[in-house]
């Protein structure tokens, strides 16, 4: 006698699903009697079990729309609106921790170059350099401390947030950075702002609701505009002289230039 195959058993959103439909008339019943009562223990049972399993699966639809919303489709890092909430979350951590902020901006020199050279690749070859800048960056980074996102409205600018680097710290990386972009071709101009801990501490204070909300939008809109404005020069010397350049806020004069063989345009 051949021995049977068991039953396949629903597993995922199908068993969430039939767990729900088996506690729903319990539910029902506790509605139209307008009160928590049960013919039976497991009744009580088998509707926590599906409320809770609902509530969590709920959330995790939730959060799925909303990273959907959050990631750049072709560079699968985050896009603006991943940056303003990863940002925000930075700044209450490192007021907690007492570390640095820094935001390094990059903007790439030769995309436009490389779109427009349809005889070598055109717009494929483009996306793929913006691919591979993603990549660096995301390499580079320090998991739960450092995230990157493609900004701009062209998207070809992309910010790199770093918690807690010194400035050493931010030299030695901008090097492990340039020689990767020169394997690849990359050719960028950057520039680097830092926020520190005692900018923070407003947010240990008592506030008003929705006050500190408004403070962190202004000390990020701060943040950037120091980063873009000496990301604005490393640009436009970066073009002049041939070089990947990193300027920071705080000392634009002592800035970090290294070489690109990869002039660009």
């Amino acid at each position: 006698m051949s021995e049977s195959i068991p039953e396949k058993q629903p597993t995922g959103f199908t068993a969430l699903r039939a767990q729900y439909e088996k506690a729903r008339p319990y539910i029902k019943r506790a509605i139209e009697n307008g009160r928590r009562k049960f013919a039976h223990p497991s009744d009580i049972k088998a509707v926590r079990r599906a409320v809770f399993d609902t509530v969590e699966v709920k959330d995790i639809e939730i959060d799925a729309e909303r990273q959907k919303g959050e990631i750049d489709s072709l560079t699968e890092i985050y896009n603006r609106n991943g940056f303003e909430r990863e940002i925000r979350e930075t700044l209450r951590r490192t007021a907690r921790t007492g570390d640095t902020v820094s935001l390094m901006l990059l903007d790439l020199n030769n995309l436009k170059a490389v779109n427009d050279d349809e005889e070598h690749g055109g717009h494929p070859a483009g996306d793929k350099l913006l691919k591979n800048t993603a990549k660096i960056l995301s390499e580079n980074t320090r998991e739960g401390l450092d995230f990157v996102s493609r900004m701009g409205e062209k998207g070809d600018e992309f910010a790199l947030v770093l918690s807690g680097v010194s400035p050493e710290g931010i030299r030695k990386l901008f090097e492990r950075l340039n020689f990767q972009f020169n394997a690849n071709n990359i050719f960028i101009g950057a520039g680097i702002a830092t926020l520190h801990p005692e900018e923070l501490g407003f947010l240990g204070e008592k506030h008003e609701p929705g006050e500190i909300e408004q403070q962190i939008t202004e000390i990020i809109a701060q943040l950037s505009k120091k980063a873009d404005k000496v990301l604005y020069m490393a640009k436009k010397d970066s073009k002049t002289e041939g070089h990947n350049i990193l300027y920071s806020y705080e000392d634009y004069q002592n800035v970090t230039t290294i070489d690109n063989p990869s002039n660009g345009n």
